[in-house]
């Protein structure tokens, strides 16, 4: 088995004689064998073990055993006891995915900290076959029918190349002492069921069954590699990404065929998942502004795009401008420049990003906000007073643009759509003593 360790963890560039590796270790019969091959393939390693506090003397004596086990092979041992169920409880999470998050958290840390390449977890072929049947009776896209991988990030599993009946084997031939895990054997947990039940019942009808499975895995690992390469090619093709917000073109996006398949799978990086896609789908035929929201993200119906844009700020935070903001300028919400002059220019600057104001008609300090529903103005030029919102169906704002825009506010009034148009009630006249010049920014 130790040359089948090394092969295998050479040929997938998992461990070599450089790599300072962190091993997850249980104390069960998978992770000692995977300590003693690391330590006869003569790799630099420590061990971490995880006290998750469920099992009573149990959890103890588990955690004495890798104490020992550490002091046998003369390496560093870490050991962290969590309060697993509380945090279950608060979270709202399984027993075992509170302990998949806590023990990763804490891995992570040790790697940061003590600069270890990377996490080996003890996972084998065994492991791998059970994974794909959980996940094939969840419900699946064709990522969840690929299996364990060998390497993901920063965690490596060195034993994918061997399954439990040869791990047996090579303890009890190394005389390898382990200890048992008494929750390994009960059948409430999914895991256990398929193992226990599932995979028995396959294995009358064919007996060679975890090797045919094996194989299967491989060979959609594959075709999920041609398959990725075909969606990001896609989604280079038809996504113009513009700041933080992408655009799609309607028209090309609906005409994609199988829609659902190119939906998810161009759409699952922002958070949208199989429970989204009859939205989605509903798109097509909405009106302008209805969005489909994601716990990531915002995917909105435009006039001609769908656009994805992160979950947004509050549209009713406000900020002040105070008189010795305008020393300076400001960067935030907005970029800023400000200067007070006693007479006009000879040329006006562009009108869209620079603001020329009676300074003496301005009651500080300003505010600067999104746009609310009722919200109006003067443009420049007129004598009477226009809404906001149809101010930006001239313009062909979308719901994005319109969310994204920006006012500088005085008392009530909207003094200026920044970047946009200034309020005629405050453009400097004949009688102007004072002008207030704002220059908009670009991030550029």
């Amino acid at each position: 088995m130790l040359s089948d360790f090394t092969s295998f963890n050479t040929v997938n560039h998992l461990v070599d004689n450089s790599s300072q590796t962190l091993l997850a270790v249980s104390g069960g019969i998978d992770s000692i064998v995977m300590t003693d091959l690391f330590h006869r393939a003569g790799f630099s390693f420590s061990i971490a073990h995880a006290n998750f506090q469920l099992r009573g003397e149990e959890s103890s004596r588990d955690e004495l055993f890798v104490r020992k086990l550490a002091e046998k092979y003369k390496v560093k041992v870490f050991v962290k006891h969590f309060e697993t169920a509380k945090y279950a409880r608060k979270n709202k999470l399984s027993i075992q995915v509170a302990a998949r998050q806590l023990r990763y958290e804490w891995f992570d840390e040790l790697l940061v900290k003590h600069g270890f390449d990377r996490i080996a977890a003890a996972h084998h072929l065994d492991d791998q076959v059970e994974t794909f049947l959980i996940n094939l009776a969840r419900g699946t896209g064709i990522a969840g029918l690929h299996g364990i991988l060998p390497l993901q990030g920063n965690i490596i599993r060195p034993m994918l190349f061997t399954g439990r009946k040869e791990i047996e084997a090579y303890a009890d031939a190394q005389h390898l002492e382990f200890v048992e895990d008494s929750s390994n054997k009960s059948v409430k947990y999914t895991r256990n069921r398929i193992r226990h039940k599932v995979i028995p019942e396959l294995e009358k009808i064919n007996p060679s069954f975890r090797k045919a499975l094996t194989d299967t895995i491989l060979n959609i690992r594959d075709a999920e590699a041609i398959y990725r390469n075909a969606i990001e090619e896609k989604r280079s093709s038809i996504f113009e990404v513009k700041g933080e917000s992408v655009y799609i073109p309607l028209k090309v996006f609906f005409n994609l065929k199988p829609l659902l398949s190119w939906a998810y799978e161009l759409l699952s990086p922002y958070g949208f998942n199989l429970s989204n896609l009859k939205d989605i789908i509903g798109l097509k035929e909405a009106v302008a502004g209805k969005e489909v929201v994601s716990p990531t993200h915002r995917l909105v119906r435009d006039r001609d795009y769908l656009i994805i844009v992160p979950g947004g700020e509050s549209c009713e935070k406000e900020y002040s401008l105070h008189a010795g903001d305008l020393l300076q300028g400001i960067t935030s919400p907005v970029k800023l420049t400000f200067e007070i002059m006693d007479k006009a220019p000879d040329k006006f600057e562009d009108e869209k990003n620079s603001a020329y104001l009676d300074f003496d008609k301005l009651e500080f300090p300003l505010q600067i906000r999104k746009w609310r529903r009722g919200d109006y103005f003067y443009p420049l030029g007129m004598s009477q007073r226009k809404r906001l919102s149809d101010f930006f169906i001239d313009l062909k704002f979308s719901k994005i643009d319109k969310e994204n825009q920006w006012l500088l506010c005085s008392g009530v009034d909207i003094v200026w759509v920044i970047g946009q148009r200034i309020d005629d009630r405050y453009k400097i006249m004949p009688g102007t003593v004072r002008i207030f010049k704002i220059n908009s920014c670009s991030d550029d």
